[in-house]
């Protein structure tokens, strides 16, 4: 899976599999960008920025790679997350407020970024991961 060097002693080329897999990946991006364009009937240069890719690799993370269903996950909480917190605006004042207005509004990128913070550094392996570690609490409470 992750040692290629491994992977040739038994018997099988590592090279031949990894271009394969580069060409389907290409394959599938040349696919949505096709169809993309398709849907919007235009392409501009905004869907390049390194917000668009970053923000599918936070996808990937905050799921959890290594899972068919950690990246759907973590998409689904991205994209919760951009259009609740951009959707609320402050208008009150109130001594919360100043402390509060960074994380919403158009500025919820920064929300975005403490959930990444919060999931990498408490769960290593995406939210994925997050069952297995409620399972041995329990198992671990069960024993005491």
């Amino acid at each position: 899976k992750t040692n290629q060097t491994r992977m040739g002693y038994t018997g099988l080329q590592p090279k031949r599999y990894t271009l394969a897999v580069f060409v389907i990946s290409g394959v599938y991006a040349g696919v949505a960008g096709a169809l993309w364009t398709i849907l919007t009937s235009q392409t501009t240069a905004e869907r390049l920025i390194w917000n668009i890719s970053g923000e599918v690799v936070i996808m990937n993370i905050l799921g959890g790679t290594g899972t068919l269903v950690g990246p759907v996950i973590g998409a689904g909480l991205v994209e919760y997350l951009k259009e609740f917190l951009s959707a609320i605006n402050i208008n009150v004042t109130g001594p919360f407020t100043a402390i509060i207005k960074p994380f919403l509004g158009d500025t919820w990128l920064l929300t975005l970024g403490l959930v990444f913070m919060l999931v990498v550094a408490f769960l290593p392996g995406g939210i994925m991961e997050l069952p297995k570690k409620i399972r041995a609490l329990i198992s671990r409470g069960d024993k005491s």
